[in-house]
C-alpha cells in the first residue's frame, strides 16, 4: 500500500465511535523499513478552521498495533 493510497483518510475509534482525523503522516523504521505509526490530524469545528492562529492543529500519533483494520475509506482503530 502506498501513502497516497491512505492519506486523508478518516481514522475511526472502535472504542468510542468518534472521528479522530484524517491521516496526514506516516512514521517508518528507516532500517527495516517497517511502518511504525500513522498521524492523524484532528478534525476541527468551523470557528477553529476559521481561526488556525489561535486554535493550532493536533496530531495524534497511533502505533500500528492500535490499527484494527485499513478498509475502504477509513482506518479503524483501537485505543483509549
Amino acid at each position: 500500500m502506498r501513502f497516497c493510497e491512505i492519506a486523508g483518510k478518516q481514522v475511526i475509534n472502535l472504542c468510542d465511535g468518534r472521528v479522530v482525523g484524517l491521516v496526514n503522516d506516516v512514521a517508518f523504521d528507516v532500517k527495516s523499513n517497517k511502518l511504525l505509526a500513522i498521524y492523524a490530524r484532528t478534525t476541527k469545528p468551523f470557528v477553529k478552521k476559521m481561526l488556525p492562529w489561535l486554535f493550532p492543529c493536533e496530531e495524534i500519533e497511533i502505533s500500528m498495533q492500535e490499527i484494527e483494520n485499513i478498509c475502504g475509506d477509513v482506518i479503524l482503530v483501537r485505543f483509549r
